[in-house]
């Protein structure tokens, strides 16, 4: 049986079937010869993987963990779901996992890493790399921004604008109590946002067994709190503006452009190699939910610095509200 790109505008359900289907077949007896440059589905269906670059075949893999139905199934040494081979060119046996099919074939492009929220472990075609695709939506990172550029505006900006901040200072309220009651506020409404969102996700991967299979709902929930950590990425800057402007529209500018900038950047950045470095200086490159969710657990270092990044931001709004005039 031959097959050349099957999957090809398939959803991923329908996927799912025509897989079974192939287990059923090569089950049988049949030998099954699959192409393909979707290389998760390669590694997920295939017993052994030969690469054919510039017409000829420098690279043959042995699939560890292939599916029972392989002809390699249950080989000793075989089971952590790595590729392993030999390149014919140089004789070299390599454990290197996937890197063993980039070098004979291009694979997925890096720039699209930046749609899957994933620093390129994670293809976009795989079920995290399709959930971390839906945290990273430009829809869903616009909202985020849209809400905490509104809320970060209203802490100080907006009342300083409309000329109420003298009434709201003269209560009495101390400055220190006021950015702390906005910054509560704020980092309320983002949780909210993150938690449904997370919920949602939650609730569609317990529901499809299938997806439950690729990702752990330790993940999912691991996703939650890597947004968490990118909402207070957003948050401290946008409230150093808040204590700094007199401009409502000022502080929401600014937060959108952090995001805008930020993923033109990683993208770029994952794009050009040349650009390669400026990847760290965006918010994009630490939030990850696609690696989150296929590994199931908190990417604690990238968790790190957005954190660090948001309490920078709140520690400069405090220093810039208790030194600035009020006065509208």
């Amino acid at each position: 049986m031959v097959l050349d790109e099957p999957t090809e505008g398939l959803d991923p359900l329908v996927q799912e079937t025509f897989f079974e289907l192939m287990r059923e077949a090569a089950a049988g007896g049949r030998t099954v010869l699959l192409s393909s440059h979707v290389l998760p589905e390669v590694q997920r269906a295939c017993g052994r993987v030969a690469i054919v670059r510039g017409c000829e075949l420098p690279m043959a893999v042995v699939v560890a963990g292939a599916p029972p139905a392989s002809a390699d199934a249950g080989r000793p040494g075989d089971r952590d779901g790595r590729l392993r081979g030999t390149d014919r060119r140089r004789g070299e046996h390599d454990s290197a996992g996937p890197a063993v099919l980039r070098e004979g074939g291009k694979g997925t492009p890096s720039a699209f890493r930046a749609f899957s929220g994933s620093t390129g472990d994670v293809s976009i075609a795989s079920y995290p790399g399709l959930l971390g695709a839906g945290l990273v939506h430009p829809f869903w990172i616009a909202m985020q921004l849209t809400a905490i550029g509104a809320l970060a505006a209203a802490a100080v900006a907006a009342d300083v604008e409309l000329g109420t901040i003298e009434l709201l200072i003269v209560r009495p309220v101390s400055r220190n109590r006021l950015l702390a009651e906005r910054t509560v506020a704020l980092g309320l409404a983002a949780l909210a946002l993150n938690a449904a969102a997370t919920l949602t996700v939650a609730t569609g991967v317990a529901l499809s067994p299938d997806i439950h299979r690729d990702v752990p709902l330790s993940g999912v929930f691991a996703a939650g709190v890597m947004g968490c950590g990118f909402a207070l990425c957003l948050m401290g800057p946008a409230l150093a503006v808040s204590a700094w402007g007199r401009r409502r529209a000022q502080v929401i500018g600014a937060t959108i452009a952090i995001g805008a900038v930020g993923f033109a950047v990683n993208f770029i950045a994952l794009a050009w190699s040349k650009a390669a470095p400026l990847r760290f200086t965006s918010p994009f490159h630490y939030c990850t939910p696609g690696d989150a969710l296929a590994q199931g657990h908190v990417l604690w270092p990238q968790l790190g610095v957005l954190v660090g990044v948001g309490v920078l931001g709140l520690v400069a709004a405090h220093a810039l509200l208790m030194r600035r005039d009020l006065s509208p």
